[in-house]
């Protein structure tokens, strides 16, 4: 599953951008860096951030004994 995204994202994505911005092609690569450490930092604020208190099937015990709320980091990523 990895690598049919990683893949997606390497060529599809890329060749997109491209597209988008023909004369420009430096920029277009600049922008989905820009992007992917955008997200890549929110994902991990957010990885911190997003805590619950009962165990239940979307807030899991994670191995530092402390519990996360995975639904709506889940929700996050798919947004």
């Amino acid at each position: 599953l990895h690598g049919i995204g990683r893949s997606t994202v390497e060529s599809t994505l890329r060749a997109t951008f491209v597209d988008f911005f023909p004369t420009e092609t430096a920029g277009a690569f600049s922008n989905i860096i820009l992007q992917f450490g955008l997200s890549n930092a929110i994902g991990y604020f957010f990885s911190f951030r997003l805590l619950c208190q009962d165990p239940s099937a979307y807030c899991i015990e994670y191995s530092d004994r402390t519990l996360h709320d995975v639904l709506s980091f889940e929700v996050l990523v798919c947004v």
